[in-house]
């Protein structure tokens, strides 16, 4: 037997005069009681919040969500005078009858005339309500002073709220109905079964409903909401009416099992995208896909747990009395602001009318929209606006000039590192009236829907025009907190912001829509 505890009992036990086997038998007890002392030792917790164990948490919380607001950002903030709209006029033409040249002898000239124009824009106004319990409070004590962080995150939200509706906000256009849905049967290139009806329903999206909707959530409803003070009000849903329900039989030709059902529906202005709803039994289409264009190939059946048809409202309700318009808006209202609206053609159902390469380095439709403004209005579009779609599928069409294109590439590289990818930053504009007005940059807008592409004009080349800001924000009341009165245990807080985006040419914006994925 060894170790300290063995020799410390022999040592002091033989002292005593003790026998060797009496020491022996000591020593054994003293050695048992050690090792039952030595289980009780300390490990590494397999928790991090138990244990006798730190809990390294970091201060403050990381805020890991995008705040993207490009038009709210640049926008000119302007104060209100009180009303309840703001309130212009402007001269939209001078000697508008064309009167002939020249002047007689000793006579004066003929009367010109001129056009005029008044323009409004009603306020409205938005924000967001939020709560902090006294616990929270409590417990939030030395890691986040947690009442700032919620006003900061409440802030921000506002602007990303704020920044949706200078797009996409809609208080003027009705969509009305989709029209007459038309469909044929293919029988083979799907997977949908022999011997089964399919109905359909096609419904379409304001930029409200688009922004809000999805084939796991589904398209908003509207209907009851219910507010922080506990009123209940009625919001509209941004959607359009359904239209009429349409059905195909599948048949038992081709294939087998591999049918599929193209289908298109005449474009209806106001909408940026549709909802299609597809399913075996009447009044009972499930939500199969959200498209950028008037048509879609039916391939499969919806999945049994999407949104209803009969979920959504029966009527149009996609002007939003509480929002103002924003730039989609004003450009669909073509017929009183003159702004230019080109609508890709329906083309081939489920294939539709892509953007087109105009094979010298330039997208067709882009060359429409700039002469259109250089000949009507004698100006030009200082940006373009585009989703990360429009960017993924223009650019190969912008490069596939073959010997017509105008480009050159200068790769400059280390040694033998050589970068992949292209970038297609600037569009020219061969109309440009300046050289400043020549390149006009190419932006991804985190809000634009896919299918629409919006040409901005942040300066008009005209003298002594009397406009500061092309576009503005006016606002009666910007950004601002109200603490309101605590009515229990809990710290109730809102921001709110009142205003318009006011436009004073919105002639000067164009836009392409309806074009399809491609």
């Amino acid at each position: 037997m060894e170790g300290p505890i063995f020799g410390n009992v022999m040592h002091n036990e033989l002292a005593k005069g003790m026998g060797i086997d009496e020491v022996i038998a000591l020593s054994k007890q003293a050695l048992a009681e050690a090792n039952t002392e030595l289980t009780k030792y300390y490990q590494q917790s397999t928790s991090a919040t138990s244990g006798i164990t730190a809990y390294d948490l970091e201060a403050p919380a990381k805020m890991l969500y995008p705040v993207l607001t490009p038009h709210r950002n640049r926008l000119a903030r302007v104060a209100a005078k009180g009303g309840i709209q703001a309130n212009w006029r402007a001269v939209t033409g001078v000697n508008t009858t064309n009167l002939p040249l020249g002047i007689s002898q000793g006579n004066r000239a003929a009367v010109s005339v001129d056009s005029t124009a008044d323009y409004t824009a009603a306020y409205k106004g938005d924000g967001l309500d939020q709560m902090v319990t006294w616990e929270a409070q409590y417990a939030a004590e030395g890691f986040e002073d947690i009442r700032s962080l919620a006003a900061i995150n409440q802030l921000k939200a506002v602007m990303i709220r704020e920044e949706k509706m200078i797009l996409l906000g809609n208080t003027s256009v009705a969509l009305t109905q989709v029209g007459t849905v038309a469909k044929s049967l293919a029988d083979a290139g799907g997977s949908l079964s022999d011997s089964q009806t399919i109905y359909i329903v096609v419904v379409g999206l304001t930029g409200e409903a688009w922004a809000a909707s999805s084939l796991t959530s589904g398209c908003p409803t509207g209907g009851s909401l219910t507010l922080a003070s506990g009123k209940v009000e009625t919001r509209v849903s941004g959607t359009s009416q359904p239209s009429g329900e349409v059905s195909q039989a599948t048949g038992t030709g081709g294939a087998g099992n591999a049918h599929q059902i193209s289908i298109s529906w005449p474009y209806l202005n106001g909408a940026v995208a549709y909802a299609v709803f597809t399913g075996t039994a009447t009044g009972q289409e499930r939500l199969a896909a959200i498209v950028q264009n008037n048509s879609y190939i039916i391939k499969t059946n919806p999945s049994t747990t999407s949104q209803l048809i009969s979920a959504l409202p029966s009527t149009d309700q996609s002007q939003n009395p509480l929002a103002y318009d924003g730039y989609l808006s004003l450009m669909y209202n073509y017929a009183t602001t003159k702004s230019y609206v080109v609508v890709q053609a329906t083309g081939t159902p489920g294939t539709g009318t892509p953007l087109t390469g105009d094979g010298y380095g330039g997208i067709k439709e882009f060359e429409q929209v700039m002469k259109y403004l250089y000949d009507t209005w004698r100006l030009g579009p200082t940006e373009i606006w585009w989703s990360s779609v429009e960017a993924y599928n223009a650019s190969p069409k912008i490069l596939a000039g073959a010997q017509y294109a105008a480009q050159q590439f200068h790769f400059v590289t280390e040694q033998s590192d050589l970068a992949g990818g292209v970038i297609v930053k600037n569009y020219w504009n061969r109309y440009g009236l300046s050289p400043e007005l020549q390149s006009v940059p190419l932006k991804i807008d985190p809000n634009m829907p896919p299918g629409t592409v919006f040409f901005n004009c942040e300066v008009l080349p005209y003298p002594l025009s009397n406009v500061a800001n092309v576009a503005q924000i006016k606002l009666r009341r910007d950004y601002h907190q109200v603490e309101w009165p605590p009515t229990d245990r809990q710290w109730p807080t809102g921001t709110y912001w009142d205003g318009v985006l006011q436009h004073y040419a919105p002639f000067s914006m164009a836009m392409i829509t309806n074009i399809a994925n491609g």
